[in-house]
């Protein structure tokens, strides 16, 4: 026998542990040992060593070792008083049954031993102490008990795929919401539900994060989330998304200062009383209380901590907080050093007190699994996977008051749960092996909370309990277990609502394995109907069967096959009896559209081109009159015309689908969604691929879309674009995802009425439903058709009932289902379609013939055989007829309503229209009927009578090809160069020329009016070229040459200041008189932070004043930034110089510097070009002084080299720009994927050539080069003219054998300027066309000679007619500077003014000005005077009188800028100042009597 000391040493209550149970859940039996038997020994986990002593929580050990009662009472002056005649009672029973003794010396003196007898004791798994004078129930007493638990029958609800951690349920006892460790949430709603148990919603809170606990408020509006992350998030009781909590800054040092948690949460309920406020915990060691009243913070709308609570252990460390509960005022938490704090908030819960109440020590050894405070908020209740469940009273804290062990599931760990009136306790008790391993059925384990008694038990099933719910109003439990499904308990005598509704509700379940469709399947070719046996070998076996027999009719009972003769009168019906071959893509068609009307085609391929057709203005050429590109390297995969025909939706490989009018413009893009928005549902647009879309058959402004992001979205196009880009965001969305909550592929989609249906990558086919005007959707599908088909969809179409519709998909079948039967479909077909790109079907106008293409394969993937068109009745999917096309796949099929004919997309990238004219009507009929020779364009004359000298073709037509595009170049030589005539001199005639109107202009004019009425035009014209020919200077008039340096220069734009910019860190402002203003600071390049940096530290590249404001410019570095510079800002430093207003630092993908070689700016956008060949966008603020430093977009590999320069147009949504890697490009703002359109031109690289624009923006202007070896200039350089829409060219014309390097198109005189290599600038203009400017300077010039031959033959009033300035270079401040090479005594001087007055000094009395002098000078000479004798003359006076016209023009010249005297100069004006003026004649050195007075 077991000595006595043993027993008092290792005294326990009485196990409760049947020896043989089981359970059935319509009617537990419950099971009493026959005879009770108490084991000793400790249970529980924790062992003492040999060294320490057996005093603890569970035990208290007297010297004399008496026996202890486990249950005890707490007295607050005596400590633990001990019932010991309790103690000789239990003794007595041990004795009496155990024959055993071990001396408690030996038990402690050999540590195996006394573990031999602890395990023998934790094997008993389930004890109960027994109070005193206390009986154990009997038998029939547990069975009066269990008939008052909720536990007599069970609901299976599925839905989880590991295991269910979390159960919610509201106060009113309507929606269920369950969490798992699938990282999915799962709302149920029992008013909605049957025995099936579908959720209606699933929400993955945080991706990859399991959920842990959920908490409903009060109101049951807000259902409480907490998940293995940092945040946690509060969903309304429809599943939408709340709020969510911040996320708080891991790298603050107080945790306290943090708005959030900055570890993951691990607990957290609702207050009970208080609906907006709700407790947290966290592995940050904080407690934190969230008001949800409280404003969201920050661009991700967060909710702040209204206060929070730092838990530390004995030594000041943080500790891990397990565990929270709040009740009344009383704040509980159990943290990982296995403490117990007690916390007081204030009235209003929103405020935690900092010192704790109390704090319990040791309270229990593993971790906390749940709190429980009870109504009278003097005691509560403690459960931790110590396998132990404590009751404690907040008054007493030393030790608990009552214990109670059971075995609880560790990982996920179990949790209690009271009843309505909280007397009893439910939690779940499990068999163990080896410690993890469950053995035998699982304990629903029922605990009185007075003395944590076991009031019964009753065993359930195999598998671990994870969370215990017992519902106060529906008066239910809820159970969570290891295999993911929550098990609802209930008693139909004592439940009411909750899962009854669902029972109730129920149907008979029937498996699909046994049921028997008796419907007629038509498949092609089983003489037998196909019906689903009770044996799926067979049935797998017939379908396999089926499947192998390509196209086959299943014939039902009693009818026959068709017969040819029925078959040909079938045909006669069909539009198949001519074709029209529409050439023009070079990839697979794959998508037609055609508008309502039916004169408008558009067709799409896998050469990423959308090519518009319009079948009134087609021959037999068809020649399409358009072509976009919707988005550069993505193929076109559908395309749907709205009702209205006014536009068409484009469906590419890309997140953003296009809408463009019927011609062809883009009328809007879809906005593209942030792809790291964890919430798919909470972007603006598609983050991935779409796939399919389609416009409303009833609304013309509405279409919907699906992507490869798992989501649904309609798109309302009445709804304000957004952003600076100008996209259409999405009117609603919705998510598809599998069985599991994860997110799945959707594939196709299409809409009818209020009908929606997608099918996605998990074999589904979800039906939605939407509002009245189809704007909105409703999140829980009306119907999920699960394995609807074996591959991919291909295309979903709804018959016009609305109660049918049919798929196809890549497994070669076709389907017709029903809307009121999804769970199988009533019509099968067999058909095999091309797969890549797929084959789609399309119906005829009264949809009761559905047509197809059939392909014959061999080894899956080639050909054999001709393409057969296959027409079947929509009714029951049997062939109508069938006939054979070509031999190449066809990839899409479209059945026009109003033109009655089919047009086939396929494999050659032609597209076919089938018609009979008997049937059909307008569409491919128009081109047919108006088919003329089709010449080729090499064989084309040009019979336009171009107005050119020569009227001989002045283009040559030979194609170069450019990127796809046929430019035509001019085949004309420098020499053979038509020139117009010089015009007449002013004055008399000079040089065998005629003297006649004063201007060009008035020459023309009276030329055109001295013309017979019935001129010869071509004759003259003749006449004129053999004229041209003869003199070939005669257009050399057209063009001005200047000296002028070679900077990038801007003006502001009133024109008062201009900005210089060089190869320096500075850039300089000027004003209109050249006298610099000021110069931009330079940075200091040893700041590592380059922005820190008042200015660039490397070269200037590029820059420009904004449009709009004059004191506003923006530059470009080396130094890779780009500055924004406020001329109103105060100057800085000792040099005065200008500090940057703003800066923005570019970067390439790696984080690394780039070099910024361009920038431009136009109202509220700047862009820039880098050197990573990208381009970037970024907003500047209203004044245009800041700028946003996140990029609004950018375009990676714009480029493949230097970007020259870029241009914003008016609408500032598009924007063209110019490389070294010879191309021209055009850009959307809306759509940066790749150009809409590109053109090809040689530019001069160093230094690069730019382009420029002409006043409207309409046409572009830029040079054209032809290298030899990539470097030498072979032949004249062109100017070319682009139209500004689509880049085409519109004329070009051959200049000079000159590198042009800047091109300026100025709007107001409507001339070109041009910079070359020479060092010239070129101005280019049209008498009638240009004004001021170059014409100012040519109306004043006599004959136009180049510069190096140039002899001044105008009439300026100087004494001798000779160079006055020769240039010579010297350097001021890095600007070259243009002196006078003239010596003082040889300095031409202008006349002196006429005196006013009486005579003076030898002067005769005149006219006032010099005008009128100069006029009554002409009017005294005579009619024959000879000019050239009369300047002679006057030259020999000036040379007599050098002071002659020195004052002529004192009060009239602009001040002097630079310093262009000579050594002589100055020494003349130094020796000079020290002499006196002479009153005679006003000057230092005397001009009258050369001597100083």
């Amino acid at each position: 026998m077991i000595d006595d000391q043993i027993k008092d040493k290792f005294t326990s209550t009485k196990p409760n542990i049947p020896d043989e149970a089981e359970f059935v859940i319509a009617t537990p039996q419950i099971i009493v040992p026959e005879k009770l038997v108490q084991p000793t020994g400790q249970v529980g986990p924790a062992r003492p060593s040999s060294e320490e002593s057996y005093s603890s929580d569970e035990e208290v050990f007297e010297p004399d070792y008496e026996p202890i009662q486990k249950q005890v009472k707490v007295n607050e002056n005596d400590g633990i008083r001990i019932n010991r005649d309790s103690a000789e009672r239990k003794k007595q029973n041990f004795q009496d049954e155990d024959d055993d003794y071990i001396d408690p010396a030996a038990l402690a003196r050999d540590p195996a031993l006394r573990e031999a007898v602890e395990a023998q004791a934790a094997k008993k798994a389930l004890l109960k102490f027994k109070p005193q004078n206390e009986e154990l129930p009997s038998m029939e007493l547990q069975k009066e008990r269990l008939a008052t638990f909720p536990i007599t029958h069970q609901l299976l609800i599925k839905g989880h795929t590991k295991q269910a951690t979390a159960i919610g349920i509201d106060n009113a006892g309507s929606r269920l919401v369950t969490g798992a460790y699938d990282c999915v949430v799962r709302f149920w709603d029992f008013y909605g539900m049957d025995k099936n148990t579908h959720s209606f919603r699933l929400v993955t809170p945080y991706e990859g994060n399991q959920v842990n606990q959920i908490s409903w408020a009060k109101d049951g509006k807000n259902v409480l989330i907490i998940c293995a992350d940092a945040q946690a998030c509060v969903l309304d009781r429809e599943g939408k998304r709340t709020m969510d909590t911040h996320r708080g800054d891991m790298y603050i040092r107080d945790i306290l200062k943090t708005i959030g948690h900055t570890a993951a949460i691990n607990s957290g309920c609702f207050h009970p009383d208080f609906s907006d406020v709700f407790v947290t915990c966290s592995d940050d060691g904080t407690v934190r209380i969230w008001d949800m009243t409280k404003k969201l913070y920050g661009v991700a709308q967060c909710l702040t901590h209204k206060d929070a609570v730092k838990c530390v252990d004995k030594t000041g460390h943080k500790v891990l907080v397990q565990c929270v509960t709040i009740r009344g005022r009383l704040l509980l938490c159990a943290c990982s050093d296995n403490t117990i704090k007690a916390y007081e908030v204030n009235q209003n819960c929103r405020e935690i007190k900092k010192r704790p109440l109390f704090i319990i020590q040791d309270a229990h050894k593993g971790f906390v699994t749940k709190i429980k405070i009870l109504a009278d908020q003097k005691r509560f209740i403690t459960q931790s996977v110590d396998n132990t469940i404590k009751l404690w009273e907040t008054t007493n804290t030393n030790h608990h008051i009552y214990l109670q062990y059971c075995n609880i599931n560790r990982f996920p760990p179990t949790r209690f749960d009271l009843n309505f009136n909280e007397s009893i306790l439910v939690t779940a008790h499990h068999t163990f092996k080896d410690g993890y391993h469950i053995v035998g059925p699982t304990e629903l384990l029922f605990l009185n909370v007075n003395d944590l008694s076991i009031n019964c038990r009753v065993q359930l099933f195999d598998q671990a309990i994870t969370e215990v719910l017992w519902h106060p109003t529906l008066n239910q439990i809820f159970l969570g277990s290891d295999d993911g499904h929550v098990r609802a308990l209930f008693n139909p005598k004592l439940s009411q609502k909750g899962a009854l509704l669902a029972t109730n509700r129920a149907v008979k379940f029937v498996h699909a394995e046994n049921m028997e469709l008796e419907r007629h399947v038509l498949i092609p070719e089983n003489l037998y109907i196909f019906k689903v046996t009770r044996d799926p070998a067979l049935r797998e076996a017939v379908e396999a069967q089926a499947a192998k027999k390509a196209l086959l009719k299943f014939k039902p009972q009693n009818e026959e096959l068709p017969s040819m003769e029925l078959q040909k009168e079938r045909l006669a019906t069909f539009p198949i009896t001519h074709q029209l071959l529409i050439k023009g893509h070079t990839k697979q068609a794959t998508a037609i559209g055609i508008d309502n009307a039916g004169s408008r085609l558009v067709t799409g391929a896998y050469d990423c081109v959308v090519r518009f057709w319009d079948f009134y203005g087609m021959d037999k050429n068809t020649h399409s009159f358009r072509l976009v590109t919707p988005y550069e390297g993505n193929q076109v995969n559908q395309i749907s015309w709205a009702k209205d025909g006014k536009n068409v939706l484009i469906i590419c490989a890309d997140a953003q689908a296009c809408v463009l009018d019927r011609e062809g413009k883009r009328t809007m893009d879809t906005h593209r969604g942030d792809m790291y928005i964890r919430d798919i549902l909470k972007t603006i647009g598609h983050t991935a691929a779409i796939n399919s879309g389609c416009f409303h058959p009833d609304f013309s402004d509405v279409f919907v879309t699906c992507s490869d992001d798992g989501t649904v979205r309609i798109w309302d196009m009445t709804k304000k674009l957004y952003g600076v880009a100008q996209c259409l965001t999405h009117k609603d969305a919705v998510k598809c995802v599998d069985k599991t909550g994860h997110k799945v592929l959707v594939q196709c989609v299409t809409i009818r009425g209020r009908l929606l249906l997608c099918a996605c990558s998990d074999n589904t086919i979800k039906a939605y439903e939407v509002n009245q005007n189809c704007r909105e959707i409703k999140k829980r599908p009306l119907f999920i058709i699960q394995d609807a088909h074996k591959g991919f969809v291909t295309k979903i179409k709804i018959l016009a009932d609305q109660k049918r519709f049919i798929t196809q998909s890549v497994d070669n079948t076709i389907k017709l289902w029903e809307t009121t039967n999804t769970n199988h479909h009533i019509y099968l077909q067999y058909c095999n379609i091309n797969r890549f790109p797929p084959t789609r079907f399309d119906l005829n106008f009264n949809e009761s013939i559905l047509v197809t293409a059939h392909h014959t394969f061999k080894d899956g993937y080639h050909i054999v055989g001709p393409t057969e068109l296959l027409f079947l009745n929509v009714n029951d999917l049997s062939i109508n007829c069938r006939v054979q096309l070509f031999d190449q796949a066809i990839t899409e099929v479209l059945w026009h309503p109003t033109l009655n004919q089919i047009f086939l997309g396929s494999d050659d990238g032609h597209v076919r229209a089938l018609f009979n004219p008997k049937l059909s009507q307008k569409g491919a009929l128009l081109a047919t009927n108006r088919a003329v020779k089709f010449v080729h364009a090499e064989n084309m004359e040009l019979e336009r009578h171009v107005l050119i000298p020569e009227n001989l073709y002045i283009f040559k037509v030979s194609e170069t090809v450019h990127g796809g595009m046929k430019i035509v170049e001019e085949k004309k030589s420098v020499k053979d160069q038509p020139r117009k005539p010089e015009p007449p001199q002013k004055g008399p005639g000079k040089g065998g020329k005629r003297s006649g109107p004063a201007t060009l202009t008035q020459n023309l004019m009276s030329t055109l009016n001295d013309r017979p009425e019935k001129e010869d035009v071509v004759e003259e014209l003749t006449k004129l070229d053999a004229i041209t020919k003869a003199n070939p200077q005669l257009q050399e008039h057209m063009i001005v040459q200047l000296d002028f340096g070679t900077f990038m220069i801007s003006w502001a734009k009133d024109g008062k200041n201009v900005l210089i910019i060089c190869a320096d860190a500075q850039a300089c402002v000027l004003d209109r008189e050249g006298k610099r203003t000021m110069d931009t600071h330079r940075g200091d390049m040893y700041i590592r932070d380059i922005l820190k940096t008042i200015g660039h530290t490397a070269a200037i590249n590029s820059g420009c004043f904004h449009p709009d404001f004059s004191d506003v410019f923006v530059t470009c570095s080396d130094d890779g930034t780009v500055r924004i510079w406020d001329m109103t800002k105060k100057l800085y430093g000792v040099a005065q110089c200008l500090t940057h207003k703003d800066a923005v630092k570019c970067v390439d993908k790696t984080g690394h510097k780039v070099l910024v070689q361009c920038v431009t700016i136009r109202g509220r956008l700047l862009l820039c070009a880098c050197s990573d060949n990208t381009i970037k966008a970024y907003e500047v603020n209203q004044n245009c002084r800041e700028i946003k430093k996140r990029p609004l977009f950018i375009i990676q590999d714009a480029h493949k080299g230097f970007v020259t320069k870029i241009k914003i147009l008016a609408d500032q949504k598009r924007f063209i720009t110019q490389s070294v890697d010879n191309t021209i490009k055009l850009w959307e703002t809306t759509n940066t994927n790749h150009h809409i359109y590109l053109q090809y031109c040689n530019i001069n690289r160093f230094p690069p050539t730019r382009f420029d624009l002409n006043f409207n923006e309409s046409i572009l202007v830029t040079a054209h080069h032809t290298f030899k070896d990539g470097y030498h200039i072979v032949g004249p350089t062109e100017l070319l003219f682009l139209n500004v829409n689509d880049l085409s060219i519109n004329c070009r014309v051959q200049l000079f054998d000159q590198a042009i390097t800047e091109v300026l198109w100025h709007p107001t005189l409507n001339q070109i300027f041009l910079g070359s290599d020479d060092g010239h600038v070129r101005a280019l203009f049209n008498p009638k066309l240009s004004q001021k400017g170059a014409l100012l300077a040519t109306n004043r010039a006599v004959k136009f000679v180049h510069a190096e031959n140039m002899e001044l033959e105008r009439h300026v009033l100087i004494p001798e007619n000779l160079y006055i300035f020769k240039v010579s270079e010297t350097v001021h401040g890095g600007m070259k500077i243009v002196e006078e090479k003239k010596s003082v005594k040889d300095q031409p001087r202008k006349p002196e003014p006429p005196q006013k007055g009486p005579g003076k000094g030898g002067k005769r009395s005149g006219p006032a000005t010099l005008t009128q002098n100069l006029m009554s000078t002409l009017n005294d000479r005579p009619e024959k005077e000879d000019v050239v004798e009369e300047l002679t003359k006057l030259d020999a006076i000036t040379k007599a009188n050098p002071q002659y016209v020195a004052q002529a023009y004192k009060y009239t010249q602009p001040d002097q800028i630079f310093d262009y005297s000579t050594n002589q100069q100055q020494e003349h004006t130094f020796l000079s100042s020290i002499k006196k003026i002479c009153p005679h004649c006003g000057m230092k050195i005397c001009a009258c009597k050369r001597k100083v007075v």
